[in-house]
C-alpha cells in the first residue's frame, strides 16, 4: 500500500471515531433525562419574566399610594381668626358728656349715662338718659346778649332739661388698626334708632311773659321724642372702650299754648364704655 493510501485510511478512521463519540454523547443525554432547549421553553421563560416585571410594578404602585392619617392625627388649620373683642351676651355701661350743637342762642351741656345689653355682636338694646342744668344767663351765647341788650330784641329760648330714650343699636362695621408692637385697636361703627321723651323749659323772663297765663301754662313741658344717630366704639382692652356719638332728638314744642314748633336738636357726646360678662375673659 502506498503512502497516500495509508494517509487516507487514517483520516477516515479519525472521522468515524468522532461520529461515534457524538452519538454516544446523545445516547448518554437521553439516559440522564436532559432535553435540549426548544422554542417552547424559551417562550415560557419570557412569560415568567413579564410576570415578575408586573409584580414589581404592582409593588411600586402599592408603595406610592396616599397614606390616610387616622382621625385622631388630623389637624384643622384655622383660616379665620377669632375676634379679639366680643360683645355677645355682655352688658355695656357708659357715662358720657355732650353738647347740643344747633341751639342758636344758648349753650346746652349734657351729663348722662347709658346701659345696654348686647343680644349679639351686631344688635344691642340700650337705655340712655341725660340732664342739662339751667345756668340762666350763663347759658347765653354772645349773640344773645347782643340782640337783647343792644338791639332790644327778645329771642325765644326753650331749654332742654333732660332726655330719656330706649334705643336699638346696630353695628354696621367692625375693624382693627395696628398700634405699637403687636397690639391692635379694635373699633366698630354703629347706627341707632329709639323713642323716648324730653323735658323743656321756656325762658319767659327774657320775653317778659312771666305774668302771661298762656305762656306760663306751657313753660314746662314733657314731649314724646324720636331719637336717631350713629357712633363709634374704640376698644383698647376687652373691658374698656371709648365711645363717640352723634344723636338727633326730634320733638314738637308748644309755645305760649298756641304755637307749635318742630325741634330737632343735635347732640355730640363722648364717653367711656365698661363691658361686663362672659366675653371679658
Amino acid at each position: 500500500m502506498t503512502y497516500t493510501a495509508r494517509l487516507f485510511v487514517a483520516f477516515f478512521a479519525v472521522v468515524m471515531m468522532g461520529a461515534s463519540d457524538t452519538a454516544y454523547a446523545q445516547d448518554l443525554g437521553d439516559l440522564l433525562g436532559d432535553e435540549p432547549e426548544s422554542s417552547s421553553s424559551s417562550g415560557e421563560s419570557d412569560i415568567g419574566r413579564e410576570r415578575r416585571e408586573l409584580e414589581n410594578e404592582t409593588d411600586v404602585e402599592a408603595s406610592t399610594k396616599k397614606v390616610e392619617l387616622p382621625d385622631a392625627k388630623k389637624k384643622v388649620i384655622k383660616v379665620l381668626q377669632r375676634k379679639p373683642f366680643l360683645k355677645l351676651g355682655r352688658v355695656e355701661a357708659m357715662p358720657f358728656v355732650g353738647i347740643i350743637t344747633n341751639e342758636p342762642f344758648i349753650r346746652r351741656i349734657q351729663f348722662g349715662a347709658g346701659l345696654g345689653y348686647h343680644l349679639t355682636d351686631i344688635f344691642q338694646l340700650e337705655i340712655q338718659g341725660s340732664f342739662m342744668p339751667n345756668f340762666g344767663r350763663g347759658d347765653w351765647k354772645s349773640i344773645t346778649t347782643q340782640v337783647f341788650e343792644e338791639n332790644r330784641v327778645n329771642p325765644e329760648i326753650s331749654r332742654m332739661l333732660w332726655h330719656a330714650t330706649a334705643n336699638l343699636n346696630y353695628s354696621v362695621f367692625y375693624g382693627k388698626v395696628a398700634s405699637v408692637g403687636e397690639n391692635s385697636i379694635i373699633f366698630d361703627i354703629y347706627g341707632s334708632l329709639g323713642i323716648g321723651a324730653t323735658g323743656t323749659q321756656d325762658d319767659l323772663a327774657l320775653l317778659d311773659l312771666t305774668e302771661d297765663a298762656l305762656a306760663t301754662a306751657t313753660q314746662n313741658q314733657v314731649h314724646p321724642m324720636v331719637s336717631y344717630g350713629a357712633g363709634i366704639r374704640v376698644a383698647f382692652t376687652k373691658t374698656v372702650a371709648l365711645r363717640f356719638e352723634g344723636r338727633g332728638m326730634t320733638f314738637i314744642n308748644t309755645f305760649e299754648s298756641l304755637r307749635l314748633e318742630l325741634k330737632n336738636n343735635i347732640a355730640l357726646s363722648t364717653g367711656v364704655s365698661f363691658f361686663f360678662g362672659k366675653g371679658a375673659k
